[in-house]
């Protein structure tokens, strides 16, 4: 399968997990993406974790699949002007992810590489954004979920603010980068001029809680924790059944009806109290007790088989154990073989033509890659 970006390539200068997952994001899609790294330890993610192959992590093996990897010491005058040179022909972008000031500093940011190459896209990649008093500031993931009011709205009601289990900004931030960096390509095929993209943590954290932020600036009200209870329509909770949680998110009262006749209740959709979504809202906790008592006498799985069957929104809280092997993510084909003996990846979440595009190459070794380029 030929894919969208064959014949790009990308300079991708940065470490850990947000210019990395961008760079890998484009990798995924066809371009050649030549990570340049420190001599020595290279990038820090190698050493997170115990180091599985081409003495790399795990995480590392998942941010980088699809790139060669170039050694340049920042303090070498001809490693840089070999990387200069690089920059000014033939490399259609550029994404970084340093310490704010790093890359001007070695000579390697937006105004000289553009002065370099004026077609070229370059992606900065920062914690708090290109402007404003804490523009100059470094940051990690939990702390811009701790900034961003994201930790707030997360965790039990009764309990502490409660971090994301996985890096939702950095990520995300890759992937805004990537989509930043696919319209600036797009834009230089009718202009001929590249430009400068960025992008960051913090603004990624708030285009998560859009909906949040939509409904604080209407109503005055910033949402609460809620733990696994969402809110506007009911039931929409988790319930314990007899090996385990069921998460049930009923839309409409068509929905609800469905549900009761499914596990034995049909009262319940004409009680007073239930039969219309703001009825459920407003009694919802009494609501619960109900439906709990009932579906605590079945597992989940088989809870959740019968619901289908009617077309009620539910599904089982499961381990990521679970999940990775549920057969439906391995029919999804989103996990992907190694073709040279390293680990299983999460693959690129789309497809072309009904083909997501093959895992061709493992994270490479430091400097694997360097004399070639």
């Amino acid at each position: 399968m030929g894919l969208p970006l064959e014949g790009y390539s990308v300079v991708e200068i940065g470490s850990a997990l947000a210019g990395p997952y961008c760079g890998r994001i484009l990798g995924d899609l066809g371009a050649r993406i030549i990570k340049v790294e420190i001599p020595g330890t290279g990038d820090t993610a190698r050493g997170w974790g115990q180091r599985i192959y081409k003495n790399s992590s795990a995480q590392f093996q998942a941010m980088n699949k699809e790139k060669d990897s170039l050694i340049i010491d920042f303090h070498d005058a001809g490693d840089m002007a070999r990387l200069k040179d690089l920059i000014a022909n033939g490399i259609d972008a550029v994404v970084q992810n340093l310490r704010p000031g790093v890359a001007e500093g070695a000579g390697v940011g937006a105004a000289a590489c553009r002065a370099l190459n004026p077609a070229i896209v370059y992606c900065n990649i920062s914690a708090f954004g290109a402007q404003g008093p804490l523009a100059d500031a470094a940051g990690y993931e939990p702390l811009l979920q701790a900034f961003s009011g994201m930790m707030e709205v997360t965790g039990d009601p009764d309990g502490p603010p409660a971090r994301v289990g996985f890096s939702v900004n950095d990520l995300g931030t890759g992937m805004w980068a990537s989509i930043g960096i696919l319209g600036a390509l797009l834009q230089r095929g009718r202009t001929g001029e590249g430009c400068v993209v960025d992008a960051a943590l913090l603004d990624t954290a708030f285009a998560w809680q859009t909906l949040s932020v939509a409904a604080l600036l209407s109503t005055g009200q910033a949402p609460k924790r809620t733990g696994l209870k969402g809110t506007m329509v009911s039931p929409n909770r988790a319930f314990e059944t007899a090996d385990g949680l069921l998460l049930l998110t009923i839309g409409t009262d068509t929905q609800f009806r469905k549900l009761c006749a499914a596990i034995g209740l049909p009262d319940l959709a004409t009680d007073d109290r239930f039969a219309e979504n703001s009825a459920r809202v407003s009694n919802d906790d009494v609501l619960h007790a109900l439906l709990e008592a009932k579906l605590g006498t079945r597992g989940r799985h088989e809870w959740w088989r019968l619901l289908r069957d009617v077309d009620v929104p539910a599904a089982p809280v499961q381990t990521l154990e679970e999940a990775v092997v549920h057969p439906q993510t391995v029919a999804s084909g989103i996990l992907q073989d190694p073709p040279d003996g390293s680990q299983q990846v999460v693959g690129i979440p789309m497809t072309f033509d009904g083909e997501r595009p093959d895992y061709r190459r493992a994270a490479p070794g430091l400097g694997e890659g360097t004399d070639d380029i």
